[in-house]
């Protein structure tokens, strides 16, 4: 709804533009999800095609399959506490590649020890990193971190450091 009320509209050229001035070159796309924007995948091709180092973070809900293999992707995989849990494109997570993430935001215990089964079910073979993150209002942080601790879990606790920042509710 913020895009819708407050954002504004830009051609993908126009885009690159505004992010060029910000002498940058790593650029994520985000959202919302990025993956609903019939043109994400070609605004990912231009941006490569500029030279930026170009990240993807998306819910995870909709195929990555057409996301240029030059983007570092994130997958979320919503834990049973989200509200959203088994919604995601299972098939995501054979198209990750080593510089890939996957992320788990996780709301409480029972969210932990459902990411910590997820992890084993998963394996060590696999690819990408994992990335573990705590609801900002309801999990503290220093629960999550004493828990991955204890388990040893082959993870990386993952902060929402703008939260701390701005405070939860900004929009920067």
């Amino acid at each position: 709804m913020y895009s819708h009320k407050k954002g504004t509209s830009l051609s993908l050229d126009d885009i690159v533009k505004k992010v060029e001035s910000h002498n940058t070159k790593i650029v994520e796309i985000t959202g919302g999800e990025p993956l609903l924007q019939p043109n994400s995948s070609d605004l990912m091709k231009k941006f490569i095609q500029k030279g930026f180092t170009v990240l993807l973070e998306t819910n995870g809900t909709f195929s990555v399959a057409d996301v240029p293999g030059e983007v570092i992707k994130i997958i979320d995989v919503k834990s049973p506490g989200s509200g959203m849990f088994g919604k995601h494109d299972e098939s995501n997570l054979s198209l990750m590649t080593e510089k890939d993430q996957l992320k788990l935001v996780l709301a409480d215990r029972n969210d932990y020890i459902w990411a910590k089964n997820l992890i084993a079910k998963i394996g060590k073979d696999r690819k990408y990193k994992i990335l573990i993150s705590a609801v900002f209002e309801s999990l503290p942080l220093s629960d999550l971190a004493d828990w991955m601790t204890e388990d040893s879990i082959d993870a990386r606790l993952n902060v929402q450091i703008h939260k701390f920042i701005w405070g939860p509710e900004s929009r920067k």
